[in-house]
């Protein structure tokens, strides 16, 4: 919610993310709409601030990475992360590992957004399966 929030009343934009409010459910985004003054709150906007700020500083780092020759990017414990569905490198394919619970989600996401994106795969395994026997069915190096 507070990735949406930014979308709505932040300018300027630190974190562009047009999926954020979109994959919340209608009740959510209803309430991240009404809600402004709730919202530019200081904790909830330094919260807000902060969430973006370390998604900004993750995917410039990764842009770099990418420029380097890296073509896969894993996300452990996803969530509800929209990367996968934002991804401007053709080269990378992002790999999301989360919750089963997490994952259906993901899955009812990726449908609506993904666009065809074939560089996105996600694992449906918990989190507590070894990475090493993850990595065989979807030949991560």
């Amino acid at each position: 919610m507070r990735r949406a929030a930014h979308q709505v009343f932040d300018r300027p934009l630190v974190l562009e993310d047009p999926v954020a409010l979109r994959i919340l459910p209608q009740e959510q985004q209803d309430e991240v709409k009404r809600t402004p003054d709730g919202l530019r709150k200081p904790f909830s906007a330094a919260i807000r601030a902060f969430m973006v700020v370390r998604s900004r500083y993750a995917e410039d780092l990764l842009g770099a990475a990418v420029a380097r020759g890296l073509s896969q990017y894993v996300l452990l414990g996803a969530g509800l992360d929209t990367f996968a569905y934002r991804n401007p490198f053709p080269s990378l394919r992002v790999f999301e590992v989360d919750f089963p619970a997490t994952q259906v989600c993901n899955t009812f996401a990726s449908r609506i957004f993904s666009g065809g994106n074939e560089n996105k795969s996600s694992d449906t395994s918990t989190m507590s399966a070894s990475l090493p026997g993850l990595m065989v069915p979807f030949s991560w190096s």
